[in-house]
């Protein structure tokens, strides 16, 4: 829901494509810190979750393929309420119902931005070469 209004905010001569990209469900240690039946669980169920390289494929191709970027500029030439959404098997798919609601979208974007402290603007003041400084990373 960012990445849609982020996509929207920024200018097509900017040349940036926006997409959101699904890894799947990735064995990882996210399950460290669950109850151990959980954990038990987690560890049953394999064949349905991606290695590490398998979760990795549809991040690498939607930074590689080169009609990716194509794919963004036609969905934002059409002025499509969502960004560009690929899958863990590496294809363009139509995200949830709810990623299509532009006001629960732009209360994410507005929600997110007050929480890191960046300025409503803030995009706009980036392509202009402004500097723009949030709450993180700054020495205090």
């Amino acid at each position: 829901m960012f990445s849609s209004v982020l996509n929207k905010r920024l200018p097509a001569e900017a040349g940036i494509s926006v997409l959101c990209v699904s890894p799947g469900i990735v064995q990882t240690n996210v399950a460290r810190d669950l109850p151990k039946l959980v954990q038990a669980a987690y560890h049953l169920i394999p064949y349905f979750i991606f290695s590490a390289q398998e979760g990795a494929r549809s991040t690498l191709f939607a930074a590689t393929d080169p009609q990716v970027p194509e794919y963004c500029e036609m969905l934002k030439a059409d002025e499509w309420p969502v960004c560009a959404f690929i899958s863990q098997d590496c294809r363009p798919t139509n995200p949830s119902e709810e990623a299509h609601n532009v006001q629960t979208s732009y209360k994410v974007w507005e929600k997110t931005l007050e929480m890191i402290g960046l300025p409503s603007d803030a995009v706009e003041r980036l392509l202009e070469g402004e500097e723009v400084k949030c709450r993180y990373g700054q020495e205090q």
